[in-house]
């Protein structure tokens, strides 16, 4: 099965991962609404759409919206909750099947840093940067590190200089840290290395404790204390805020030259 098929089937099937993605994706929209100048005549490309939840949501803001997506599990569970104006297509991301000058706004969410291989990750930043029309912008949100760091056969955590040198001849308009509820993360860190044995450094360690919790009785205590965290830390958004800087979840956001 491929490993994004199984991790959607984990992913609908948990709650308490459905409300953390949300609250997280909430902090990540506020940032797309005061630097992306959306409008109604906009057409979107959400590439390595999963589950199309952030389709669902730029197809508010903009005129038409295509997700593409290798996983078919993922793709059923998006078309579950289908727009009228989104469509959503089986497909890869290194081989876009759209012509030139497509999209207003190519974007792409925690997926370029799983393109591994270096030779395929130029190939699909030169696929979205074909796709995206002159003055139009490449949108994304990436794990980023310093250096590049690779983990096992499932992530690459590249430094942000690797996005500028690969999406040339676009240039890097803005660069933001995204706020995250701190307390909640480091509680789900610890958890993860007292109920689980799985020891990848990735989000495979988090759907490990989220399969444990389903089938324990720690699971609903345990999925309390989570959002009790959650609720708790909101006094801390201002010093969360400031903590921006620190964090490895970052949105880019290129602009593609208009000639």
């Amino acid at each position: 099965m491929n490993v994004w098929d199984k991790i959607g089937k984990d992913h609908s099937k948990n709650n308490i991962m459905v409300f953390i993605g949300d609250k997280q994706q909430k902090n990540i929209e506020k940032l797309f609404l005061i630097h992306i100048p959306l409008n109604k005549k906009m057409h979107v490309l959400d590439a390595g759409c999963g589950n199309g939840r952030w389709s669902s949501w730029f197809s508010k803001h903009v005129k038409d919206v295509v997700g593409i997506d290798n996983s078919k599990e993922l793709l059923a569970l998006a078309k579950k909750n289908q727009k009228k104006n989104t469509k959503f297509i089986f497909g890869d991301i290194e081989k876009l099947p759209f012509k030139d000058k497509s999209f207003d706004i190519s974007f792409t969410c925690i997926v370029l840093q799983h393109v591994l291989e270096p030779k395929k990750f130029q190939k699909t930043t030169k696929e979205l940067l074909r796709v995206t029309k002159p003055g139009g912008h490449i949108l994304l949100f990436e794990i980023v590190k310093k250096y590049e760091k690779k983990r096992e056969d499932y992530i690459a955590c590249r430094p942000v200089s690797e996005y500028v040198k690969a999406f040339r001849p676009a240039k890097l308009e803005k660069h933001l840290g995204v706020r995250c509820p701190y307390p909640l993360f480091g509680l789900i860190y610890v958890s993860k290395k007292i109920l689980t044995k799985s020891n990848k450094g990735d989000v495979r360690d988090t759907y490990a404790l989220w399969d444990r919790l389903e089938h324990s009785r720690l699971g609903k205590p345990v999925k309390a204390a989570f959002l009790g965290t959650y609720y708790a830390s909101i006094p801390l958004n201002m010093i969360s805020r400031r903590m921006t800087v620190l964090s490895p979840e970052r949105i880019m956001i290129f602009r593609k030259p208009k000639k």
